[in-house]
């Protein structure tokens, strides 16, 4: 996945740690890293991260406008 080798970037830190993901910050950007939950089929995982990420992609857009 291209965002781990940004996440491991020295120039990043870490904001906020939890269960799901990680958020890290950066000069211009924020990066949150999600975890694939072990416990998850994996296609099921990808699917649902998708997902989650498409809804949050669209409520950003609708902000922004």
């Amino acid at each position: 996945m291209e965002i781990e080798s940004d996440v491991r970037d020295s120039s990043l830190i870490l904001l906020k740690e939890g269960a799901e993901a990680s958020d890290f910050v950066g000069r211009r950007s924020v990066i949150k890293e999600r975890f694939s939950k072990k416990y998850m089929h994996p296609t099921l995982d990808s699917k649902l991260t998708l997902k989650r990420l498409n809804a949050v992609r669209f409520t950003m857009k609708l902000h922004f406008c």
